[in-house]
């Protein structure tokens, strides 16, 4: 019955009744359909190829996705133009045919399912499409059953003629050397061929140096081949064929081999004629008419592939040559077969969580190279495609029904689940399958004679998983831990804890004087001194003394090479100490000791307290250094001995006089003299001690005067700096 008898009947029917393929198959009405993002019901869209077997098995797939697995499925009147097109028409892109711009990711797509799609060609392309945008690239789910072949090809009706006149085997690279019998017996001559069918040589590949350089290295025929302006390019007889070196002394005698294109595989083609002495005259056709007309009129040899309906009519054989040897292939030796390519069932990124079922048949849907070019045969011999694939689904039931998936048989990433939607593990309890959510796994169950299955199960304490669809936990990282089954994601350990382990369930915790600077630490070695403590020379911490700062991992290297940073320990502003004994400090004024690493001082000052300059230097304030003394020393040194010798001398005359009398008076008030003098010598020394005390400093300064103080006196040299040891 042919697709527009279907149509007519379907037309009488009676209305609401939709002529099926299959007797028993569900009924429009009765299909489920998809949804998309704002709810709206659409059909399972399919996305076929423009090359011939793409529309028919795109047909075949629509038919079962409608009757059998019962969703509403359509054909998109879009179709791939290339291999490539899938991965982003599947993925939503708007201008999935275009070499670039293709406009992905603004619109959600409409075409989730693709079969008989050449995707192992664009390899590169369909993970780039996952790495750019991972949550709409479509998923690969295997080969459709059978791989694209591309090869050298002859005619059925030569190959018979051949084998049955001459015992030649032509479907064999040693059945067209001359040492076997005389195989261009069998082809028509290049003289019988016309040129004005075919490219120039140096309008195609032949004109190609990177295509001809290579050939002429591997292959060593260098008579083959011409040095041009542009390089290495193929040496042609008459402008049109390229001859091999088995039948370069004579063209006429050539068997002609037509590719087409620009050169489709031209140099493989040379390569296979020059390294198995094949007698060849390699030509390009000018255009696809001429491609084609030329296979079909003339006995020739040819470039092809499958499954495809072209050339099918003429059942040619393929030439085998040795197979294909993917290392040599990759310096650009030719000489080997050339590789299959990967043709794919393929379905968009959300069709798992939209209709599970569908993504589960389209995982199982295959077929047979020679079923695909029986079925295209009958095509080319004027059948529709929806006849040819209802017919084939009405002669192979025991086939496609092992695609269709029973309910609770579920796949990879789902688990079976009970009428309320939850996970379950026994089959039992189960009436269909859901992907598996964040926090499980999809886990194989032993085959219970029903196929197999899945379950989700909850991931264990110490792995976890964020994403849905998933087939394992993985195990929490070093420095993350989780405690508890079905986990989404796992949880960095605290301050003051670490875990060198994967896969934990706890963290381990630093001893009590220790802790951790970030979280997540991995290693007992994260574990540094708290605050105030400070790692000594035994890797202990200790409580840091009075004038050193000590932040958090503080230890003794890094004090004694500290640079004064708020990040590193220091020594106060107002402290020192020596490197030797850096917790031992000693107080004394800011200008005298800045801090920062043990054994700063002040410029020039030096000493335990930073209260010595060097000989013959004083510390002036107001310059901030060690400054040379000034002469005005030695004028206060002579007055100071002067006023010494006259006390002497007075106390010599008054003992023994008169005056003697007057003693006891002047005792008196030598004594409280001195007593006032001492009280200000305290405060000057008190004043030299403290700081900060604004409130109180003038009169301190003034106690300065009396611990003869040379800077109080405004005589340099004379000045000394005092510490009070701070432990």
């Amino acid at each position: 019955m042919t697709r527009s008898l279907l149509v007519l009947l379907s037309l009488l029917a009676p209305v609401g009744v939709q002529s099926l393929c299959i007797s028993t198959g569900i009924a429009a009405e009765q299909r489920r359909s998809l949804r998309n993002a704002s709810g709206a019901e659409i059909p399972v869209g399919i996305l076929s190829g423009t090359w011939p077997s793409a529309p028919l098995l795109s047909e075949l797939v629509s038919i079962l996705i409608n009757e059998v697995i019962g969703y509403q499925a359509q054909i998109d009147e879009r179709a791939a133009e290339y291999g490539g097109s899938p991965i982003y028409g599947l993925a939503g892109c708007i201008n999935f045919n275009a070499p670039t711009d293709k406009r992905c990711g603004e619109e959600e797509t409409r075409m989730h399912v693709s079969t008989d799609s050449w995707v192992g060609g664009y390899r590169p392309d369909f993970k780039q499409m996952h790495k750019d945008f991972p949550d709409i690239a479509p998923e690969d789910l295997g080969s459709v059953g059978y791989e694209g072949e591309e090869t050298m090809y002859v005619s059925e009706a030569v190959f018979d003629a051949a084998y049955s006149q001459k015992g030649l085997i032509l479907a064999h690279h040693k059945g067209y050397n001359r040492s076997h019998g005389n195989a261009q017996m069998f082809f028509d001559s290049v003289t019988e061929i016309q040129v004005s069918d075919l490219k120039l040589c140096v309008d195609s590949e032949l004109n190609n140096p990177s295509r001809m350089e290579p050939y002429a290295r591997f292959s060593g025929d260098s008579e083959g081949v011409v040095s041009g302006a542009a390089g290495v390019v193929a040496k042609c007889s008459d402008g049109y064929w390229w001859p091999s070196p088995a039948c370069r002394d004579d063209v006429a005698g050539c068997i002609p081999l037509i590719t087409g294109g620009n050169g489709w595989r031209i140099q493989a083609l040379m390569q296979w004629a020059t390294a198995y002495d094949m007698p060849l005259a390699v030509g390009v056709a000018k255009a696809w008419g001429d491609y084609v007309n030329l296979i079909s009129s003339k006995r020739v040899l040819f470039y092809w592939w499958v499954p495809d309906s072209t050339f099918i009519q003429m059942q040619p054989h393929q030439v085998h040559f040795p197979r294909h040897n993917p290392k040599e292939w990759a310096l650009g030796d030719k000489k080997t077969s050339l590789a299959t390519s990967d043709i794919s069932n393929m379905v968009s990124a959300d069709l798992a969580a939209k209709a599970p079922k569908v993504r589960s048949f389209m995982s199982s849907v295959r077929f047979s190279l020679l079923e695909v070019q029986d079925m295209l045969l009958q095509i080319s011999m004027g059948s529709s495609n929806y006849d040819v694939a209802c017919k084939w689904i009405q002669d192979n039931e025991a086939i496609w029904s092992q695609w269709v998936p029973v309910d609770t048989n579920c796949q990879e990433g789902f688990g079976m689940v009970d009428a309320s939607g939850h996970f379950v593990e026994n089959r039992s309890d189960a009436v269909a399958c859901n992907i598996c959510s964040a926090g499980t796994y999809s886990k194989e169950i032993k085959d219970d004679g029903l196929g197999k299955t899945f379950q989700c199960s909850l991931c264990l304490p110490g792995y976890s998983q964020e994403n849905t669809y998933s087939t394992k936990c993985e195990p929490c990282a070093r420095g993350m831990v989780s405690n508890k089954f079905g986990s989404t994601s796992c949880v960095p350990c605290g301050v003051g804890e670490y875990q060198p382990l994967q896969a934990q369930q706890s963290c381990l915790a630093c001893n009590q004087s220790r802790t951790t600077q970030l979280r997540g630490a991995t290693s007992p070695q994260d574990c540094v001194c708290k605050m105030d403590f400070i790692e000594d020379m035994d890797l202990q911490c200790i409580a840091c003394r009075e004038g050193v700062l000590c932040p958090l991992g503080s230890t003794m290297s890094k004090l004694l090479n500290s640079s004064g940073s708020t990040e590193e320990p220091r020594i106060q502003l107002g402290y020192s100490s020596e490197p030797t004994a850096p917790l031992d400090t000693y107080r004394c004024p800011d200008w005298a000791c800045p801090g920062g690493m043990p054994g700063a001082c002040g410029s020039g000052l030096k000493g335990a307290t930073c209260g010595a300059c060097p000989e013959k230097q004083f510390f002036a304030e107001d310059s901030g250094a060690c400054t040379p003394c000034a002469s005005e020393w030695i004028v206060v040194l002579l007055i100071g001995v002067a006023l010494l010798v006259s006390a002497l001398a007075g106390s010599y005359y008054m003992l023994p006089s008169k005056y003697s009398a007057t003693a006891s008076a002047s005792f008196m008030l030598s004594a409280m003299g001195g007593l006032t003098v001492a009280t200000f010598q305290i405060f000057g020394l008190v004043g030299a001690s403290l700081k900060d005390m604004t409130y109180s400093s003038a009169f301190l300064d003034f106690g300065a005067f009396f611990v003869l103080d040379g800077k109080a006196w405004g005589v340099s040299c004379l000045g000394t700096t005092t510490a009070t040891f701070a432990m």
